[in-house]
This record gives C-alpha cells, sequence and structure tokens, in this order.
C-alpha cells in the first residue's frame, strides 16, 4: 500500500484519536516511503523502553540541564566572586563589577572558571534528577495519577541527600587538589624570591 494523504484523512475521519499514540502507531506501520523503483517500508521503533533507557535519558537530561544553566548563570557566578574579592578594597556595585570584568579580560572574561563549575555541577543536577525521578516511580502505585505535593517533596527530600552523598567525595576531591594547587604555586613564589 502507498502513503497517500488520503489514507490517513480516511482513517482519521473515521476513527477518534484518543491519544497520539495511535497515530503514531498507525503512521508506522501503514507507511511506505516509495523511493523511485524500490519500496523500502519504515523500521519498526520499539514500543516499550527499557527500565535502563529511561534511567539513561534522565541522566543525560539531567546532566545537560546542570550545564546548561551553569553556562547561563556563570557571569553573575563570577560578579559575585569578583564583587567579594574587590569588596574589601573598594565600593563596587552590580554594573561597576560586570565593567570591572569586561575590562580585565573582555567578553569571555564573564565565563572565566565556568568549565570546572560545569564538570562540577552537571554530574549533580543528573544525578538529582534521576533519582527524583525514580523516587517519584518508587512511592507512586498508581501509573495514571501525577505525584502529590507530599511524595514530590520526599522524592526530591531523598534525591538531593542521595546526590549530595554521591557528590561529596568528588567536592572533596576537588577542594583538595585545589589547596595543593595553591601551596604549590606558594612555594614556587616563596622559592623564586
Amino acid at each position: 500500500m502507498r502513503y497517500a494523504v488520503n489514507n490517513s484523512k480516511e482513517y482519521f475521519s473515521l476513527s477518534p484519536i484518543d491519544n497520539i499514540g495511535d497515530v503514531l502507531s498507525y503512521w508506522r506501520f501503514s507507511t511506505l516511503l516509495d523511493v523511485e523503483e524500490s519500496s523500502i517500508v519504515l523500521e519498526d521503533i520499539p514500543k516499550s523502553e527499557t527500565r535502563f533507557d529511561v534511567v539513561y535519558r534522565n541522566l543525560i537530561a539531567g546532566g545537560i540541564a546542570g550545564a546548561v544553566s551553569r553556562t547561563f548563570t556563570a557571569p553573575f557566578d563570577r560578579l559575585k566572586t569578583v564583587m567579594q574579592a574587590l569588596g574589601s578594597r573598594k565600593q563596587i556595585a552590580i554594573f561597576g563589577g560586570f565593567k570591572y570584568m569586561l575590562q580585565e579580560g573582555g567578553v569571555t572574561s564573564l565565563w572565566r572558571g565556568n568549565g570546572m563549575n560545569v564538570i562540577k555541577i552537571a554530574p549533580e543536577v543528573a544525578l538529582k534528577f534521576t533519582f527524583y525521578e525514580e523516587m517519584k516511580i518508587l512511592f507512586i502505585n498508581d501509573k495514571n495519577r501525577e505525584a502529590n505535593i507530599l511524595e514530590r517533596f520526599l522524592s526530591g527530600s531523598i534525591a538531593g541527600g542521595l546526590a549530595q552523598s554521591f557528590i561529596y567525595p568528588l567536592e572533596f576531591l576537588l577542594l583538595s587538589c585545589s589547596k595543593l594547587v595553591w601551596f604549590c604555586v606558594k612555594q614556587e613564589s616563596i622559592q623564586a624570591s
């Protein structure tokens, strides 16, 4: 059967659409791609995802969300650091801080140090998002309803605690490495004097 616009019009005019899955199922199994002299039936897409696929998708989505959000807020985080560093020497306002950063290193200076922040925050947000979704599934017995406020609160609390339990050793290692680098730089400067 060749796919034609009329076929879908006839099908959907006679059959009510209850959910989008019906539309996709009809399209998937009734589509024939006609390329010159040969016809190809589009391959079937598996209908059900495995548990691993869902967890993997949540990890990737959470990691990307964390990286993007940290990248968008990086100039403000850097401004906070600059204002803390310069605040003891001179009074600096928000626009003055941005002006100082732009004069210091141009537009790219607004994102200085963002790579390390993304490396730190992406796994944390990925784990929080994944644990949150898994805890919601654990709390909800009926798959046809949304989680109520208490279930969401408990899911978020447990997810935050679990994610922090996994991330804290990495943050401790990062802090230890930065202290070691700072100590080595300080020793080099003392020996150079």
